[in-house]
């Protein structure tokens, strides 16, 4: 077998492979935070936390939080990131703008915009309560109030969250 001079030159080129290699991860990481598919979380970004035979949310995933993971992208798209989240309970927490019936077992509360005024928001997910065990309680909170509470995500559709067994804190 002949044997290949490599002298000079020739020993520079794997750090020359490697710089460019390194330049090129560099600036696929900068473009790709701007494509709607790099938003788009492999995981729930945060752990959740048990209590009891409940399995919460963390703290940090908050209304804001689960509206800003699927910004930009089709309801479809959305549904299938927020299915990670299906069957867990949720913190929420907001102005009253309104609460409804929904039916002879359900009430809803609809949280304002940031200004009373505006009418509520659409985009938010609006808990629902069981009618029997809240209504009194409900009845009680006045257009402005502000409420916190816990809610089991039922179901995802359109980007929204579908809050059930919703309770009041």
């Amino acid at each position: 077998m002949p044997m290949l001079d490599l002298s000079g030159g020739w020993n520079y080129v794997p750090l020359a492979l490697l710089v460019i290699g390194g330049a090129s991860w560099v600036a696929k990481q900068f473009i790709s935070q701007d494509s709607p598919k790099a938003r788009r979380p492999l995981s729930p970004p945060s752990f959740p936390v048990e209590a009891g035979d409940r399995v919460f949310l963390a703290e940090d995933m908050t209304k804001a939080r689960m509206e800003s993971l699927t910004k930009g992208m089709t309801s479809s798209q959305a549904e299938r990131v927020l299915s990670a989240y299906v069957g867990k309970w949720m913190r929420f927490e907001g102005l009253v703008h309104d609460i409804k019936a929904a039916d002879d077992q359900s009430m809803m509360i609809f949280f304002a915009k940031d200004n009373l005024e505006r009418g509520y928001d659409y985009s938010a997910f609006s808990p629902i309560f069981d009618r029997k065990t809240w209504e009194d309680r409900l009845s009680t909170i006045h257009k402005g109030d502000r409420v916190r509470g816990i809610g089991r995500i039922e179901q995802s559709f359109g980007g929204a969250l579908g809050l059930r067994q919703c309770e009041l804190i």
